[in-house]
């Protein structure tokens, strides 16, 4: 994974001064350009089945079952039983 760059020293002239340093953060797209790249490499290799991603269709498919049975426990005051399915049980 590529490491977040740190801040430069530039060197800038002013009406105040020459050669007086500054420490600049990289832009936004300097910064993050290599971690979106590693990102879209990640996602085409799943796209192309290639590689297993995670979390899955069913990772997210059990959230939103233990999401609406919270929101409806909230709303009734009552416990709500999830049946997640077949696999791995908290």
């Amino acid at each position: 994974m590529p490491s977040n760059p740190s801040r430069t020293a530039v060197e800038r002239h002013t009406a105040h001064g020459t050669s007086t340093r500054d420490l600049l953060n990289p832009g936004f797209m300097e910064r993050y350009l290599p971690t979106y790249a590693t990102e879209l490499d990640a996602f085409l290799d799943a796209a192309k089945g290639s590689k297993v991603t995670s979390p899955n269709f069913e990772n997210g498919r059990r959230a939103l079952l233990l999401a609406d049975a919270a929101r409806e426990s909230n709303k009734s005051g009552q416990v709500v039983v999830v049946d997640i399915g077949p696999g791995e049980k908290p």
